[in-house]
């Protein structure tokens, strides 16, 4: 489901109307995916269709906001700024305004973005794990599902260490 699909899906805009609520009473929001494009657009940001699906272990490039962010940090590869990262999506957004873009890619500028100090929105999947990326590609057509669990095998235990950094950052 997409963020411009409400008609389809009606409860989007119960929920878009929860987000903008939380963010707007200083409550903590993090959005993973759908969820950063949900914040995005309770933010008024435009979400739509990106012309190019990612689907798999990618790269993201952690602006100097992102590396100077104590939580998002976390997510960096050997201290540099770059981020490994699993993604699934073919949708993006604009960056709202008032928010600071934290990871970028070459594909979509908008990985990643904070807002205030305590709404975080990724693009991507940093709760994933083996198992759940098994269950998600099952039966998958078009996707290398053995290539891309071998890579999850190589990258998830420092992966998971970056993740959980994070998480304890934000949510502590």
């Amino acid at each position: 489901m997409a963020v411009y699909e409400m008609d389809e899906y009606p409860y989007l805009r119960k929920e878009t109307e929860l987000i903008r609520s939380f963010i707007e009473s200083g409550r903590a929001v993090f959005g993973v995916c759908l969820g950063a494009q949900m914040i995005a657009h309770a933010l008024g940001a435009r979400v739509y269709p990106g012309g190019t699906k990612e689907i798999g272990w990618y790269k993201v490039d952690i602006t100097p906001e992102g590396m100077e962010d104590a939580a998002f940090s976390s997510l960096s590869v050997d201290n540099a700024p770059v981020a490994e990262v699993f993604q699934w999506h073919g949708d993006t957004f604009d960056l709202p305004r008032d928010a600071v873009r934290i990871a970028s890619s070459d594909v979509y500028p908008n990985q990643a973005f904070r807002y205030g100090g305590n709404v975080y929105a990724l693009q991507f999947h940093i709760e994933v794990t083996p198992a759940v990326i098994r269950e998600w590609f099952e039966g998958e057509e078009g996707v290398d599902v053995d290539g891309m669990l071998r890579e999850t095998e190589r990258i998830y235990p420092e992966y998971y260490r970056r993740a959980m950094r994070f998480y304890e950052k934000f949510f502590c």
